[in-house]
């Protein structure tokens, strides 16, 4: 993988994504990419932290 391509990896909270996570790093370690991490878990509870964002159509 070229160095200018970002790495973006999606993880969530639990153990096995986040000792997924750290067995990935060290095999990343030696990357000079950046590496951009987005926590599902904190997202979901971000956008789903009311139940009217259902009832407005958003998701539609």
């Amino acid at each position: 993988m070229p160095e200018n391509i970002p790495i973006i990896i999606w993880v969530s909270e639990n153990a096995n994504e986040q000792t997924g996570l750290l067995f990935t790093m060290s095999l990343l370690r030696e990357r000079k990419n950046n590496i951009f991490f987005i926590n599902t878990g904190q997202l979901y509870k971000e956008i789903f932290k009311s139940k009217s964002i259902w009832r407005q159509g958003i998701w539609a």
